[in-house]
């Protein structure tokens, strides 16, 4: 437990140096101006990205808070295939900051609602800096996966 705190420490100490963000990346407070390097898309409710198979349609029906912020979020997502909702599909999440190799430390629970819907919770961003949220949807023999990504301010 000892080692896992150490742990902790110091990747907070060295991830730290990302705090701040760019209000129009999809952040908020912070005072560097484009502290994820333009790399983060401004997030809107409905944001939609295609699969990179092109198999799904991955829609950020909601976030709360809105935009999405430090530490614990509750993500509303959809998922679509050819236009219609995709029911009882396995969705697996992953956040990711690709600029110092970790991801958060806490696993994101996924529940099926109504519509091709699934709620996302928590999507654990606990740290500032760019986070990469990879969301995969697999209902046999279909797959598919999209990223989102966003600047987390302080």
């Amino acid at each position: 437990m000892r080692a896992l705190c150490v742990v902790l420490v110091l990747l907070a100490t060295a991830c730290g140096e990302d705090s701040g963000s760019d209000p129009a990346s999809g952040g908020a407070g912070g005072t560097t101006a484009a502290p994820c390097g333009g790399r983060a898309e401004t997030f809107s409710a409905g944001m939609r990205k295609a699969g990179i198979e092109s198999k799904y349609d991955f829609v950020l029906v909601s976030a709360d808070p809105a935009p999405p912020q430090l530490f614990d979020n509750v993500w509303r997502v959809r998922i679509e295939e050819a236009g219609s909702p995709v029911s009882k599909a396995e969705i697996s999440v992953k956040t990711w900051m690709p600029d110092h190799q970790h991801g958060s430390p806490k696993q994101t629970d996924v529940t099926e609602m109504a519509g091709g819907e699934y709620e996302l919770n928590p999507v654990n961003l606990f740290m500032p800096g760019f986070w990469e949220i990879e969301l995969h949807a697999s209902q046999a023999p279909t797959e598919d996966s999209a990223t989102f990504r966003f600047c987390i301010g302080e």
